[in-house]
């Protein structure tokens, strides 16, 4: 798979799992489904 296709993917799967997230703002279940999509990319990484 491409890079591009990977992030599509994990984006995708990103959505899926937590878009529907009521964190009481728009932009703090984005940045929720970012971060999913990168440890997805990466899992050997950290969260902090």
């Amino acid at each position: 798979m491409l890079d591009a296709e990977v992030a599509s993917s994990a984006e995708a799967w990103a959505q899926e799992e937590f878009g529907h997230a009521d964190l009481g703002d728009k932009r703090r279940t984005r940045r929720l489904t970012r971060m999913a999509a990168q440890a997805v990319q990466c899992p050997s990484g950290k969260v902090s």
